[in-house]
């Protein structure tokens, strides 16, 4: 008797394993009908909720991979797919080149060599990749094939992953950097003011109205859109590459020479522009790469022809129109009162940067990003503000107090204009309209 109950527990614990992985799971024993009635229902249950495509997703890593752990691998496996679902891991350990082939082979239909868009997007959310084509190209229409598949799932950190970005800033932190980014830099077309910076300073010349007020950025429709600038500031053990003519122009590199604090620019007459960035190799994981970025519109001015263009160096030093001012002033992220006390070359940044000594300030925005200073002031004295200059703009040391407007750019104070203290007063009083209250 206790031998008939022994066999009759051995066999229920031999069904149960079974269960585990119903595929094929038969009853081995006449005298367990309710076992079996149980494990029906079971199945049906986890039919019904894709249970089985888990099971089968998992089982197709093990066959691929053939690990001699196979515990072990399926453990370490869940782990990464449960980091890389939540964004805190890259994939380049769980999406090998071979897992994503197989992935494609498991979902094709009627032995095909493309897989229908629908399937493509699907097998995507199912890997819980979000940076890719939602519509890749497609040789045929309405299929996709392997190379653009694999391509577009990331090669499992080994290829080339595709990131689009369509806002004006932001950063781009790249944990383990394994294979290479391609990023697409589209911008918002915004009806923007284009800063640029007062040659007044630069020279000493007291008068602000050089240009006239033609020139200025205003609603008349003169001046259309003729892309974008974008700056950059790059650390890590990337390389970083434009892609322009169908060549590749070197942007940055750990090994180039310039300081990690500067802006790398480059202007995109067509929208959008894209970034090649390759991880260096034999690089340990702890270094990341981050990126930031700053893209800007382009203007020209259809009066003046195309050699009248926004952004440009010579465009960038020349003073400020009365108008430019008025948007200068309510769209800047630092307006303060002051004395240029000193203006340090700094060749390393290819800029010059003004020592701005603070006698009042009209207006400060704090930096959002929390890895950027609020300010951009010395810690031990916030009357004394660093503002950059570009190079081309040779700034030298001007007498008197100055209104000081500048933006952020990457972290840093970048002028957009400095009309001297009795010239903004005048503008003041004499404005008659303008986007924002203005103080002097």
């Amino acid at each position: 008797m206790d031998e008939n109950v022994e066999h009759s527990q051995h066999d229920v614990r031999e069904n149960e394993k079974l269960s585990i992985f119903p595929l094929q799971a038969r009853c081995q024993s006449n005298r367990e009908s309710k076992a079996s009635c149980t494990t029906s229902e079971g199945q049906n249950y986890l039919n019904e909720r894709n249970i089985f495509d888990i099971f089968h997703f998992l089982l197709s890593h093990v066959i691929v991979h053939q690990p001699s752990n196979p515990i072990q691998y399926l453990h370490k496996l869940l782990d990464d797919l449960i980091l890389f679902r939540a964004g805190l891991k890259e994939p380049r350990l769980l999406w090998a080149e071979r897992h994503l082939n197989a992935m494609f082979e498991n979902i094709l239909f009627h032995d095909s060599e493309f897989l229908p868009l629908e399937g493509y997007r699907a097998a995507m959310k199912t890997m819980g990749i979000r940076s890719y084509d939602p519509c890749p190209v497609q040789f045929v229409e309405g299929y996709v094939d392997r190379e653009t598949f694999c391509t577009e799932a990331g090669g499992g950190g080994r290829g080339v992953r595709p990131v689009y970005l369509r806002c004006s800033r932001g950063t781009i932190l790249w944990r383990y950097p394994r294979g290479a980014l391609r990023i697409v830099l589209s911008p918002p077309v915004l009806a923007g003011f284009v800063s640029k910076v007062n040659y007044e300073l630069n020279k000493g010349k007291d008068n602000v109205y050089k240009k006239n007020d033609t020139h200025s950025s205003g609603n008349d429709g003169s001046f259309r859109l003729s892309g974008f600038r974008t700056c950059t500031k790059i650390s890590g053990p990337i390389r970083v590459y434009l892609e322009t003519r169908g060549k590749l122009r070197s942007i940055y590199s750990p090994r180039d020479g310039k300081d990690v604090a500067s802006h790398r620019c480059f202007h995109a007459k067509k929208q959008p522009a894209a970034l090649y960035i390759e991880a260096e190799e034999f690089v340990s994981d702890e270094h990341d790469a981050r990126l930031q970025y700053d893209l800007e519109l382009r203007y020209i001015d259809s009066r003046q022809g195309l050699s009248r263009r926004f952004n440009d160096e010579e465009e960038d030093c020349r003073p400020c129109s009365m108008d430019e001012l008025a948007k200068a002033y309510c769209q800047s992220d630092f307006i303060a009162r002051g004395t240029v006390s000193a203006v340090q070359r700094q060749p390393n940044l290819e800029a010059a940067e003004l020592v701005l000594r603070v006698t009042k300030i009209l207006r400060r925005i704090e930096e959002n990003e929390s890895n950027n200073d609020a300010d951009t002031t010395d810690s031990r004295d916030r009357r004394n503000v660093r503002v950059r200059v570009p190079t081309a703009c040779d700034a030298r040391h001007g007498q008197g107090e100055f209104v000081i407007m500048a933006k952020r750019r990457l972290g840093d104070l970048i002028l957009v204009c400095a009309p001297r203290i009795e010239t903004w007063a005048k503008a003041v009083r004499e404005l008659e309209t303008a986007p924002c209250v203005l103080q002097s």
